[in-house]
């Protein structure tokens, strides 16, 4: 029971696990969508189950959670090294919730026959649910693609302005899981 305790502390408070940083990105940047783009593909043949959109959509939300609340959290809670951990992290976690709201997107697209863009602007302009889900997806396709060592160089202070917007998404994400029950496929006619 004591070696369970020092790994816990050691892991949790001293914050001393050691994930390197470029596992994460590789995790992120290159695994993420690969396989979730073979999902994609399996699921346009009927070999993925439909329930994965879902899945997809709350996995998107608890990063986007934990991205904007892991700042406030190590404020807080200074001595849980886990916390500052994540905190390094954000930009990896960020992107990789760009990918699991795209997909889920996707995931959403497949039972239309209808192109994706028109999907898209169909749920940006006909309001509902679909039309905070777009905005969400809007959102965070700009941040994503801003996510990157240029933009931030490139747009100074104004990268900082830009990516406050991420303080949207998540009043958007629940007004979009609050109303999606029931209007997915009547918010397109």
């Amino acid at each position: 029971m004591n070696k369970i305790h020092h790994i816990f502390d050691q892991i949790i408070f001293k914050g001393t696990i050691y994930i390197p940083r470029s596992y994460v990105s590789i995790a992120a940047y290159y695994i993420v969508p690969i396989v979730l783009a073979t999902m994609y593909i399996l699921a346009r043949s009927g070999f993925v189950d439909d329930d994965i959109m879902e899945v997809l959509g709350n996995t998107a939300l608890i990063l986007v959670i934990i991205i904007l609340f892991v700042k406030p959290l190590v404020v807080l809670f200074k001595p849980i090294g886990l916390l500052r951990t994540i905190l390094g992290f954000r930009r990896q976690l960020g992107v990789a919730a760009l990918y699991f709201a795209l997909f889920h997107f996707l995931f959403y697209t497949i039972s239309f026959d209808v192109p994706v863009w028109e999907i898209f602007w169909k749920s940006l302009t006909n309001g509902g649910a679909l039309q905070y889900g777009a905005f969400s997806l809007l959102i965070i396709l700009i941040l994503g693609m801003t996510s990157n060592k240029i933009a931030t160089r490139t747009l100074k202070r104004n990268w900082k302005r830009l990516h406050r917007l991420s303080y949207l998404l998540l009043p958007l994400i629940l007004l979009h899981i609050a109303f999606v029950s029931g209007e997915g496929e009547e918010a397109l006619n």
